[in-house]
């Protein structure tokens, strides 16, 4: 999996990235289909406010 560096040069992969930008646009529900694609995404949202 791939990591992006951040503005304090820890890594952020591309489902945090997602869910971070969620939580700035005050998303408190997410609908998707189940897959394994996806799943590398469930983790973050687990962790965040969503």
């Amino acid at each position: 999996m791939a990591h992006t560096p951040t503005a304090n040069g820890t890594a952020m992969t591309g489902a945090t990235s997602l869910v971070k930008s969620l939580e700035a646009a005050n998303v408190d529900v997410m609908f998707g289909l189940p897959g394994g694609a996806i799943l590398p995404a469930y983790d973050p949202i687990f962790d965040s406010t969503i």
